[in-house]
C-alpha cells in the first residue's frame, strides 16, 4: 500500500490507499457492490440473499478458465511434438500437391 503523507502542521494529506488500484482491490470493490445491492434489496423480500452467490459462482467460474482447465486439458509434451511432426507432413503434402504434374502422353 501507499505511504501517507503529512503536511507541514502534521496535518494528514493523503491517507496512502488508492482507490484506483487494480488487482483485488476491484474484486474487493465488487463484492461491496453487491452487498449494497443485497441489503438494499432485501427490503422488498428476503430472497435476496441468494444474490451472494454470485461470489463463489464467479471465483469457481476464474478457478476453472485460469488453472483448471489448462492443467486438465493441456497438451502433453509428446503430443505437441507429434502435432509439429504433423505440421511439417502436411506442409510437405500440401507443396506436393501444389507441384505442376507432367504427363506423359502418347504421340
Amino acid at each position: 500500500m501507499a505511504k501517507p503523507t503529512y503536511g507541514p502542521n502534521g496535518e494528514l494529506l493523503d491517507g496512502g490507499a488508492d482507490l484506483s488500484m487494480g488487482g483485488t482491490l476491484e474484486y474487493l470493490h465488487d463484492v461491496l457492490y453487491i452487498t449494497v445491492f443485497v441489503h438494499t434489496a432485501s427490503i422488498v423480500t428476503d430472497w435476496f440473499w441468494l444474490a451472494y452467490l454470485v461470489i463463489p459462482g464467479y471465483a469457481g467460474y476464474m478457478l476453472w478458465i485460469y488453472i483448471i482447465y489448462p492443467y486438465v486439458f493441456a497438451a502433453r509434451p509428446d503430443e505437441q511434438q507429434d502435432s509439429q511432426m504433423d505440421a511439417k507432413k502436411r506442409a510437405k503434402m500440401e507443396k506436393k500437391a501444389t507441384r505442376t504434374k507432367y504427363l506423359h502422353g502418347k504421340k
